[in-house]
């Protein structure tokens, strides 16, 4: 249901019985192979839409995502949490899919000046801005904020980020704040970070880290109303929104979903207006009726083998020879329904860190893949488990079942370990991380500068990675981590970018399968959907023709 800035209650989509019925057979639970569908779907929206039409104020713009919200930190990162960080949150720029990564827009800081030799950073935030609380956006909040950011525990998925370069911060004035560097960080680096960092009211942050798991205060256009875990969050507008008329709709219903199928069939009846992560076999089908539109290809499915002693991939030999079992091309384009593009490592082939060399590398051939474990003496032996992930981001599961396929087809034996959201996260970042022999999983951020590929995302890390015993991964790898984060040269960035995908492939503990993007399929009466390079969707210049 749509409402109108009165109140009045209309119907935004109503479907007779038959036209439901129609569109659910030509959608079907069982669909043949497709062909490559790339050419169905519109190109991510970089920007709200300019067009002339009048934007209308008001409506309830009905949401559906298969997953739950863990938590309202937009300081932590776990999947599915993305949808509501720019409508709740702000960040210091925002990314608006420029062509230049680093070329941000200002939104809450008006401006930031690099001091002498890169050592520090000047941040200076915008006048006139509040968090939903009616704290004023000042120094003191982005102290309070990088005090969070900068604990281990509070600082969640933004510690990595932020830790390993910022040696100390002050405010220098009511609106600007300096934060200083440990060494001469890459420039270009500091400039995405700033486009990641949102911000939390500071009564929120005293409020200590629990209260984010069912509290949110920002300076978004929308604040949270209401919150059902496993079944609805209610965002409705906030009036002191700093950047006016914005946002356009009264309020957003995010309807949670454990299954995807479901959420589809609620969005042909005409219970949702939009879909987040529409099953990649129904494109085609909904092309006709809904506006399709193609998130970023920033995302990488991921095959990830623990290397701990005593674990069957623990010698390098071995989690090499799993390379060549692994049919990227089957996952992309059959699994898939030709969504997904073949990846060799976890960057995107624009990066600075991917070069054509890296696509010779290991080429899916199971008799060699059989020949090298049977000389490890691997076959026929204990089954090796496999963490599958089961409900949602379906494509997940997929995976793992397609490589246990492969593995017992040569005599690898493989037993498949279903679980649900809460145990695969459990294994995978949470209390018992890295007990697993192997999990399928997605990282994100393989468009930024390569760093990004590694922080934040568990079996990339530099330190703390589950996968490693001691959370060590080999001291090749973190040196060029280490030695990308503060390379100033365009060369030096290029040399030491390589340097870690080299690693990543020679050791082979993280193996890239499928560049994937997410698929957002919505009423072709809404207006203003905006995204960003990291697929953090923009709601707030949305609105209803």
């Amino acid at each position: 249901m749509s409402h109108s800035p009165t109140g009045d209650q209309t119907e935004a989509r109503k479907f007779t019985r038959r036209q439901f019925v129609g569109r659910a057979a030509a959608l079907g639970l069982s669909v043949s192979a497709l062909p490559a569908l790339s050419g169905l779907l519109d190109p991510v929206v970089a920007a709200a839409s300019t067009r002339a039409p009048d934007r209308k104020r008001g409506g309830i713009l009905r949401i559906g995502e298969t997953g739950n919200f863990e938590n309202f930190d937009p300081q932590s990162e776990p999947g599915g949490d993305w949808p509501f960080f720019n409508q709740l949150y702000g960040s210091l720029s925002r990314d608006t899919m420029q062509p230049n990564a680093g070329a941000s827009e200002m939104w809450l800081a008006s401006g930031y000046k690099f001091g002498p030799g890169y050592k520090y950073v000047d941040i200076t935030l915008r006048d006139g801005v509040k968090f939903i609380d009616g704290s004023p956006l000042n120094s003191a909040a982005l102290l309070a904020n990088l005090k969070k950011i900068m604990n281990p525990v509070t600082g969640r998925d933004a510690y990595a980020d932020w830790a390993t370069i910022i040696s100390s911060y002050r405010a220098v004035d009511e609106k600007t704040t300096r934060l200083y560097f440990k060494g001469v960080p890459a420039n270009e680096y500091i400039r995405e970070l700033i486009s990641r960092m949102e911000l939390v009211s500071p009564q929120l942050i005293a409020q200590g880290e629990n209260a984010l798991d069912s509290k949110a205060s920002g300076t978004g256009a929308f604040a949270l109303a209401s919150y059902e875990p496993g079944s609805l969050a209610v965002m409705t507008r906030n009036p002191y929104f700093w950047k006016q008329p914005l946002p356009y709709l009264d309020s957003i219903e995010f309807h949670f979903f454990t299954d995807a199928n479901a959420m589809t069939s609620t969005l042909l009846s005409g219970g949702l207006d939009m879909v987040i992560g529409l099953p990649p076999q129904f494109i085609k089908s909904l092309t006709s009726s809904f506006k399709v539109i193609n998130g970023p290809k920033q995302m990488c499915f991921e095959v990830i083998s623990s290397t701990r002693p005593g674990r069957p991939f623990e010698r390098k030999a071995a989690r090499q020879a799993l390379q060549y079992l692994i049919d990227r091309e089957r996952f992309s384009q059959q699994i898939m329904f030709g969504t997904g593009e073949v990846a060799w490592v976890h960057v995107a082939p624009t990066s600075i860190g991917w070069e054509e060399s890296f696509t010779k590398r290991y080429s899916y051939d199971p008799d060699l893949a059989k020949a090298k474990f049977k000389a490890l003496g691997m076959l026929g032996k204990k089954p090796i488990e496999i963490v599958q992930l089961t409900g949602v981001y379906p494509l997940i599961g997929d995976l793992a079942e397609m490589v246990a396929g492969e593995m017992n087809d040569i005599g690898l034996n493989a037993a498949l370990k279903p679980v649900d959201t809460a145990g695969w996260l459990d294994v995978h970042v949470g209390a018992h991380a890295g007990d697993y022999d192997m999990i399928m999983s997605f990282m994100g951020r393989g468009d930024r500068y390569p760093v990004f590929a590694a922080v934040g995302n568990p079996a990339l890390e530099p330190i703390g990675n589950p996968a490693w015993a001691n959370g060590k991964p080999p001291a090749a790898y973190s040196n060029a981590f280490t030695q990308l984060q503060h390379a100033q040269t365009p060369a030096d960035q290029r040399k030491w970018a390589l340097a870690m995908e080299e690693c990543v492939l020679d050791e082979s503990w993280d193996i890239a399968v499928s560049y994937q993007s997410f698929q957002y399929a919505m009423d072709k009466n809404l207006m203003g959907f905006a995204n960003s390079r990291d697929d953090w969707i923009q709601l707030d210049a949305a609105y209803f023709a």
